[in-house]
């Protein structure tokens, strides 16, 4: 399946979520590079003064946490955002969890709501 396959099966998935806010306003893009490779990417979208993220790729061990703790920094700054929410496949809690997120759902279809301020 390639990228832009998986992130519309999982924005399908947002749409029968009760946090409609993951699908609203514009999607943005913060992505790792390293010589002229793209090593990561990672989807965010703000509504009602809130950070929505959740879809992150990466093959390459260790930027996933480079790059949530770079997009963190950056959308703060850039939108001083109040809460970031996100969406998470239930084997990744525990990722999450290292990078401040803290569980607020229970498990549906596998995957859970958590915020972090």
């Amino acid at each position: 399946m390639t990228i832009h396959e998986r992130f519309y099966r999982w924005k399908e998935h947002l749409l029968k979520s009760k946090l409609e806010y993951f699908y609203w306003g514009e999607n943005h893009w913060s992505a790792a590079i390293e010589d002229d490779t793209i090593k990561g990417i990672y989807y965010y979208t703000l509504a009602r003064e809130n950070i929505y993220d959740g879809f992150l790729i990466s093959d390459s061990i260790g930027v996933g946490v480079k790059l949530d703790k770079w997009q963190y920094k950056y959308t703060k700054e850039k939108y001083n955002w109040r809460l970031n929410w996100t969406m998470s496949n239930s084997k990744h809690i525990k990722y999450n969890q290292r990078l401040g997120y803290k569980l607020v759902s229970k498990v549906v279809n596998d995957h859970v709501f958590m915020v972090r301020k």
